[in-house]
């Protein structure tokens, strides 16, 4: 093949990624959706005016598609960069474990 070392590797999934990013942002999308209806549920009702109405329900949308967005593409940029490398772990001494041997 033409493909590079790093094309062939991710070439499995590679096709399958826009698929799944699309899931993860709506699930978000539909997550945030839920969670900033219920205020905006109880200021709807006191808010009279039409205008101002719909400058809260498009308010929420945007807000609700910024949270989403930022999420899944934190969520990538962590999945797809470099291995984050952790250090040992201490020793740890159990003084109350009874040997079974």
């Amino acid at each position: 093949m033409a493909f590079s070392a790093r094309v062939r590797d991710y070439l499995p999934w590679a096709p399958k990624l826009p698929g799944y990013l699309w899931v993860a942002v709506m699930l978000y999308l539909v997550l945030m959706l839920a969670v900033l209806e219920v205020p905006r549920f109880f200021v709807r009702r006191r808010v009279p005016d039409e205008g101002r109405r719909l400058l809260l329900a498009r308010g929420t949308a945007v807000a609700a598609g910024l949270i989403a967005g930022s999420t899944v593409a934190f969520g990538a940029e962590t999945a797809l960069g470099p291995p984050v490398r952790v250090g040992a772990a201490p020793d740890v001494t159990l003084t109350e474990l009874r040997s079974t041997a």
